[in-house]
């Protein structure tokens, strides 16, 4: 039983690293908002911009080393990561706000039915994004790829 276990972590591993680190992404947001607003007395928007700029820094560093193990931290590699992974954050927040607005403000759905729809489309947008586009493993340059020979 424990094999087969060890099995399917081995094989949906960076699947569930992103769920986890996702989740912690969440108390990030949550938590800094909190602190934002309550504890230094801030606006709730600036607060809410704030918040969203500490937990796609916290996203990043934790999709980079736990999730998709890409082992370069060479300053142009980092750079480039980073660019694409807050643009690709960019996109899908505004994907996310045009799935509310059609949803709530046009089809008229309940919005929080919408949100629940609009999350999963966009944590699923997310990880293909940073996958296949962001933390792509390349190959031959002994710089990105798995840290443990995946």
């Amino acid at each position: 039983m424990i094999e087969r276990i060890r099995a399917l972590y081995k094989k949906f591993r960076e699947e569930i690293s992103y769920l986890f680190w996702g989740g912690m992404t969440t108390l990030v947001s949550y938590g800094s908002y909190f602190l934002f607003t309550r504890g230094f007395h801030l606006d709730p928007l600036v607060s809410n911009v704030l918040s969203w700029i500490c937990a796609v820094a916290f996203a990043f560093i934790v999709n980079k080393i736990f999730v998709f193990r890409s082992a370069s931290w060479k300053p142009a590699t980092v750079a480039g990561e980073a660019w694409k992974f807050v643009s690709a954050r960019i996109f899908s927040f505004v994907l996310e706000m045009a799935i509310m607005f059609l949803g709530v403000k046009i089809l008229h759905f309940n919005d929080l039915i919408v949100k629940v729809i609009a999350t999963v489309i966009i944590v699923i947008l997310n990880y293909f994004l940073s996958k296949f586009l962001i933390f792509r493993k390349a190959h031959g340059d002994g710089e990105a790829g798995a840290a443990d020979g995946e």
